[in-house]
C-alpha cells in the first residue's frame, strides 16, 4: 500500500530534473494532465500538482519559442523509483535559505543548465515565477546567450 508523504522544510525529498529526463529537457511541453502521467511513469509517484512558474525559451536551431509549464507538489504516495528515464537525488537547499538536513549534497548546480540557479530558489520559495532564456548554438552545443527570471503577483 501506498503511503502519503510531506515534503516540507524539516524533512525536505525534492526532486531535481536530470538532463536526461523528460523533467528536465529544456524544451518539453509539460501541460498539467501529461505532467501528472509523466510523474507517475518516469518516479513511481502520484502527487497534487500547482503551477509554480513558466518560462519561454528561444533557440536558433528553432523558428518558434518553447512554452514550458513548471510545476511544484508538496504530498505525494507511492514509492520513488528510477527508471530509464530519471534517476531521483535529494539535494540540500541551503542556497535558498531552507533548512534542510546536513547529510544531504548542495545542489548541483555547475552540473545543470546555466539559467537554473536564477529560478530553482524562486520554485523552493514558493514564489510564482515567470522567465525567459535565449539559446544559441556554439561549438555544437546549446548555451543561454541571455535571461531573465522574476517574481510575479499572485
Amino acid at each position: 500500500m501506498a503511503s502519503e508523504e510531506k515534503l516540507n522544510p524539516e524533512n525536505p525529498r525534492y526532486r531535481l530534473p536530470q538532463e536526461n529526463s523528460r523533467f528536465g529537457r529544456p524544451f518539453s511541453l509539460f501541460r498539467s494532465f501529461e505532467t501528472h502521467v509523466d510523474i507517475q511513469e518516469e518516479a513511481g509517484i502520484r502527487a497534487a500538482l500547482e503551477l509554480a512558474g513558466v518560462f519561454f525559451f528561444v533557440s536558433d536551431k528553432e523558428d518558434k519559442a518553447f512554452h514550458i509549464d513548471i510545476y511544484r507538489g508538496e504530498n505525494f504516495t507511492g514509492l520513488i523509483t528510477e527508471t530509464d528515464e530519471m534517476r531521483p537525488q535529494w539535494f540540500s537547499f541551503r542556497e535558498a535559505h531552507i533548512q534542510t538536513p546536513e547529510q544531504l549534497p548542495p545542489i548541483p548546480f555547475h552540473q545543470m543548465w546555466e539559467t537554473d540557479p536564477y529560478w530553482i530558489p524562486l520554485l523552493v520559495n514558493r514564489q510564482p515565477f515567470a522567465g525567459r532564456a535565449d539559446f544559441r548554438t556554439q561549438g555544437g552545443k546549446l548555451l543561454p546567450s541571455k535571461w531573465w527570471f522574476g517574481t510575479v503577483l499572485p
